[in-house]
């Protein structure tokens, strides 16, 4: 799928993109200059203006290159330390301390990386990236720190409600600095890195300490590590990233703002993350319940990926999130503006219809009253008056009225009332892909 495809499919029917859309990239052969124009992203030599970012933005694919070789050193790692201790009964410390560093983080620091590469805007550089790794890790350890007191230390469900809000602050002290040290608009993209910076960070830290608490006994530590490498998939980078994305997503004008956190997307996925941290550590070792939390949050991270790409497409495609209006847009000659338009509907309950309209609105929808272009009930999608086409001294244009599923035009939905500039070629959807129309 081609990245115009792709982007056409995240606004139309965002629920479509799968996992396999995104890995599409993953997997094919690399060569020098793709890790070039990895290592440039996010400085002054690829600084990429709003217009540009859909063309210019690659699918990961750098994320599995760290894999393969993050658990391929894991695996030495615990060879030779094997080897070591079983074959020649020899202890190394400084080897035992890798050991005991390097596994637990190798997972969390390959998921941060992927998180980062799906940045369509490519505003953080690889090294701000790996600073928010280490300032996320300091600020919600000394925030989980300064929680401690007032939550019961020997019930582990409780850690949740000190760890939760001590990431969730160091998220909004790392976007503040973005938005007013950096100078840098947010975008819902933004919150899905620092959010994986965040948790990455916090996961690492609190796997090192979990090893140090066992490091008198190996094979208990090694059992530990091991786990969690199994199950990082479901630990506190899929806490994190819910709210700091819907924190990014719901800024006004790319700042944050009070209802940027008091909004129903941040609490309820603040709420929800709490939760499904506190039922993790609360489990008592029940393989079902770890099962179900490792199931459920792939499906958690892709719902924040594809609402962080909805939003970024929406404001490039919008051309940096300026609304189109019925008298606003670029003027277009006094004959194309006089000219008639025809429009062909190529798929629907009407496909094969032509119209035409040399001056009279068309409001289309399922209302035989209203609608002069008139679906029959029960076409997908369609609202009963779902939007109109008209004409003004500018040229033609079409306006959604407030239809319950959107209409799609230009790369992106538009908002109720708005008006957006037709041209012939232009592809218009009505709710879903199911409804095509053509302007021709």
């Amino acid at each position: 799928m081609k990245n115009t495809d792709f982007f056409n499919e995240v606004l139309t029917d965002s629920a479509s993109i799968t996992w396999k859309d995104i890995f599409s990239e993953s997997f094919r052969k690399h060569d020098q200059s793709d890790i070039d124009r990895a290592m440039r992203v996010g400085t002054t030599l690829r600084q990429v203006p709003e217009s540009q970012m859909l063309q210019r933005w690659h699918r990961p694919w750098l994320w599995w290159v760290l894999a393969k070789y993050g658990v391929g050193l894991v695996i030495v790692l615990y060879l030779v330390n094997d080897a070591l201790l079983t074959v020649l009964h020899f202890s190394a410390n400084s080897l035992i301390h890798m050991v005991m560093i390097i596994p637990p983080i190798v997972i969390p620091f390959v998921i941060m990386i992927f998180m980062w590469e799906l940045n369509v805007p490519q505003n953080i550089s690889l090294l701000s990236l790996i600073s928010y790794f280490l300032a996320g890790g300091i600020i919600s350890f000394a925030l989980t720190t300064l929680l401690f007191l007032p939550v019961p230390e020997q019930a582990a469900t409780y850690a949740a409600l000190r760890e939760e809000p001590a990431k969730l602050g160091a998220c909004l002290v790392i976007l503040l600095y973005i938005q007013r040290v950096k100078k840098q608009k947010l975008y819902g993209l933004t919150g899905l890195v620092v959010g994986a910076a965040v948790g990455a960070a916090f996961s690492g830290i609190e796997s090192v300490s979990y090893a140090i608490d066992f490091s008198g006994e190996y094979n208990t530590m090694i059992d530990v590590q091991f786990q969690r490498a199994m199950f990082a998939i479901a630990g506190h980078i899929t806490y994190c990233l819910p709210y700091a994305t819907a924190i990014a997503c719901n800024t006004v004008d790319g700042k944050i703002t009070v209802s940027s956190i008091l909004n129903p997307y941040t609490i309820g996925s603040f709420l929800f993350s709490t939760l499904m941290h506190a039922v993790w550590n609360g489990n008592g070792g029940n393989m079902i319940i770890l099962l179900i939390l490792v199931g459920i949050s792939p499906v958690i991270l892709l719902y924040w990926i594809r609402k962080a790409l909805k939003d970024i497409v929406r404001i490039c495609s919008r051309g940096g999130g300026k609304q189109a209006s019925a008298e606003g847009w670029e003027k277009v000659p006094a004959r194309a503006a006089a000219s008639p338009i025809a429009l062909y509907c190529q798929s629907g309950a009407l496909a094969g219809t032509r119209w035409e309209s040399s001056g009279n609105p068309l409001v289309l929808g399922r209302d035989p009253g209203t609608c002069g272009i008139c679906f029959p009930d029960g076409s997908h999608g369609v609202s009963r008056q779902h939007c109109r086409i008209a004409r003004s001294s500018n040229g033609w244009y079409i306006q959604d009225l407030h239809s319950t599923y959107g209409t799609y035009v230009g790369g992106h939905r538009l908002a109720p009332n708005e008006c957006y500039p037709l041209r012939g070629g232009e592809i218009i959807y009505l709710g879903s892909k199911n409804t095509c129309i053509a302007i021709l």
